[in-house]
């Protein structure tokens, strides 16, 4: 018998988790083979353990929902489509994962696609130019409109984490021209997150009535393997 599945019940589950947490091994143990391999050609020792962490808690977690061990979890991905399940149990179960400098997040839903983007906040040079390149001018003009530069860069990022989680949840790949993805159209499935400091995430679910809960964290990856372990419903918390 294999592990209890968890519960969605009509809502959106994100789990935020940190790649920066010293560990005294990463789990490649419930990678596949592909996977580790991939793992091992990057040559920067942070890529590869933050490569490590970030399949593996997406194996974790889907494994937990499906009830599967994590090792199990088959994934694939044809060019220009969503990341699919391969072993779900139905209804579905649709993922969707971003990460940005320390930290990765997942969502989680029976409930349609779900699309997710997290960034971490700072300032760069060029602001204004890469403005130009990915928004539409009524979404350039609210960002440049800020004089603060906190402002500013929160409104640019704001406007960046949910363009992209529109185009993760549509499906549409990698575009040639973002500012043709008009984010506020999508409606009452978008959401900004409030995932942890200093960082501006956001989700697209196609469920708008789906319930999204941003479960505690940010978690350690041994921290998500014993809360996974713990919770008997998800649904519940």
């Amino acid at each position: 018998m294999g592990p209890e599945k968890r519960c969605l019940h009509g809502s959106v589950h994100v789990w935020t988790v940190r790649l920066d947490a010293a560990r005294r091994s990463e789990p490649l143990h419930v990678l596949s083979r592909d996977e580790r391999d991939r793992a091992a050609r990057y040559s920067h020792e942070r890529t590869r353990r933050n490569f490590a962490v970030r399949r593996s808690a997406l194996r974790l977690i889907l494994g937990s929902y499906a009830g599967l061990s994590p090792s199990a979890v088959l994934l694939t991905r044809v060019p220009g489509e969503k990341p699919f399940f391969v072993n779900s149990p139905a209804p579905a179960i649709q993922y969707s994962a971003s990460s940005s400098e320390a930290l990765a997040v997942f969502a989680v839903t029976q409930s349609g696609r779900v699309g997710i983007d997290i960034e971490s906040v700072g300032p760069f040079e060029g602001l204004r130019d890469v403005a130009q390149d990915v928004f539409a001018p009524g979404e350039l003009a609210a960002i440049l409109s800020e004089e603060a530069e906190a402002e500013r860069l929160a409104a640019f990022f704001s406007a960046w984490t949910r363009k992209e989680a529109v185009v993760k949840c549509e499906g549409r790949g990698v575009l040639g021209d973002l500012r043709l993805v008009n984010a506020p159209a999508f409606g009452g499935g978008l959401h900004d997150l409030d995932v942890a400091q200093g960082y501006a995430a956001a989700i697209a679910c196609e469920q708008p009535s789906a319930t999204v809960i941003v479960l505690d964290g940010p978690l350690t990856l041994d921290e998500l393997a014993t809360k996974l372990a713990q919770t008997k419903e998800l649904a519940a918390v």
